[in-house]
């Protein structure tokens, strides 16, 4: 029996007898058997690091055996074992796993800094590199992030099992999922110093409870080798309660650095639920409403909505909303303010010999224009005119909403401001635009 480990890496050292060494003046029937042994040595040693081996045994005590250990190649001593690259076959469930190795003596496995593992660094199916330290007489295994490892979050917030983008409205949801999107890995810190990567399966939060009308950080956390989740409700629309800060580049929750900031969702004005919206045609606008934002792996997507009322009059110089609705708007909530949000407002109206109305875009008001969205048109009494109004910028942090407006110019005679008019192919009154959520 020979291995790599047993050789020296002095060349004219390797004088064993053949065949675990080549000693000088060797019978030429020997040279074979040598040549056969250090190939296969190399053999065995290729497939010990290709991460093909598996544990056994248990959360708390694994076993191993490398390639050779069936064929009575396996290794002799501890202090032979150079790298074994393997694959988790349970995630540990304590901070001192042992490991025994070709049925050799079970040593605990600490990180590569020599410090303890916490439960669940080990992941199920989790593949790492371990190696034997002599003078510690522990295992030493690298975890995700452990040296400079991936900081992978591939899964997205949404409100539809197995659904990562959705693209249609989900209203009254009750429960929130972090389901894989790019692929199924995420990393979670472990509060002290590395990062593990564990596999990533749907998990789900429900949302029973969650105070309305409110803003809510989800946060991902390592629960024994296993993805959880939990929210945390901001002060108010735009205010976090409690702050982000970022651990080696990734956003996690202040204070708790074992938390990893996922996104953030709003409640509705129903206890304990939330939707997306992508809006509607119907009296008044069919409100756009995206109670949902991902940290990570965020998605452009559109909305579109329009008054299907026919017309309505209206001589105020003050701005309100377009037909005097609520629901002639996009309302959206950012857990950071990153890409802008744009908005495109298409309204008719018919002059009047003394007035004539506008258009506008509002944020976070019905009553106050947007600077560069309002749209006037001065004509004779009896002209309509179709405004355009466009805004793109970036609204805030938290919860916020973008709002068509009307108003006329100088408040006399009431003018006519259009839905539909029974006509869409000729008169239009819609909100469009792209979210990122």
């Amino acid at each position: 029996m020979t291995n790599v480990s047993q050789w020296n890496t002095t060349d004219g050292n390797n004088t064993s007898a053949a065949p675990g060494g080549a000693p000088e003046g060797m019978l030429p029937s020997a040279v074979n058997d040598t040549m056969r042994a250090m190939f296969g040595a190399i053999a065995r040693w290729y497939e010990d690091v290709q991460g093909n081996l598996v544990t056994a045994g248990s959360a708390t005590a694994y076993t191993l055996a490398t390639s050779g250990n069936a064929g009575g190649n396996g290794h002799a001593a501890l202090a032979d074992i150079g790298l074994v690259c393997f694959r988790a076959h349970a995630a540990n469930t304590g901070a001192d796993p042992t490991l025994a190795v070709d049925g050799l003596t079970a040593k605990t496995i600490k990180k590569s800094d020599g410090s303890a593992l916490a439960a669940g660094d080990i992941a199920l199916n989790g593949v790492y590199f371990a190696t034997f330290n002599v003078t510690n007489d522990q295992f030493h295994i690298v975890v995700g992030g452990d040296s400079g490892g991936s900081m992978a979050a591939e899964g997205r917030l949404t409100l539809t099992s197995g659904v990562p983008v959705l693209t249609s409205d989900v209203t009254a949801a009750t429960t929130v999922y972090y389901t894989p999107y790019t692929g199924d890995k995420i990393a979670l810190y472990d509060g002290s110093s590395a990062w593990a990567t564990i596999d990533l399966a749907e998990t789900s939060l429900s949302l029973s409870g969650l105070a309305a009308d409110s803003n809510f950080d989800i946060f991902g956390y390592n629960n024994s080798g296993a993805l959880a989740l939990e929210s945390l409700v901001w002060t108010n629309d735009t205010t976090r309660a409690t702050a982000l800060t970022r651990q080696d580049g990734v956003l996690v929750k202040s204070g708790a650095t074992t938390r990893r900031y996922l996104g953030t969702i709003r409640t509705t004005s129903t206890t304990g639920q939330t939707q997306t919206k992508f809006g509607g045609f119907a009296s008044g606008g069919g409100e756009a409403w995206f109670g949902l934002w991902n940290a990570g792996n965020r998605v452009a997507v559109s909305y579109q909505l329009g008054d299907t009322d026919n017309s309505w009059t209206y001589s105020g110089t003050t701005h309100r909303a377009s037909n005097n609705s609520s629901t002639m708007r996009v309302s959206c909530v950012r857990g950071l303010e990153v890409e802008p949000v744009t908005s495109n407002f298409i309204g008719s109206v018919t002059h009047t010999a003394d007035n004539a109305g506008t258009h506008a875009i509002g944020l976070d008001s019905t009553t106050s224009a947007e600077l560069g969205t309002m749209a006037l048109t001065f004509s004779t009494a009896g002209i309509t005119f179709q405004h355009t109004c466009s805004y793109t910028g970036n609204v805030g942090l938290g919860f916020h909403y973008l709002s068509g407006l009307e108003s006329t110019n100088t408040g006399a005679s009431a003018v006519t401001f259009y839905g539909d008019n029974g006509s869409p192919a000729l008169f239009s009154n819609t909100l469009t635009g792209v979210v990122w959520y």
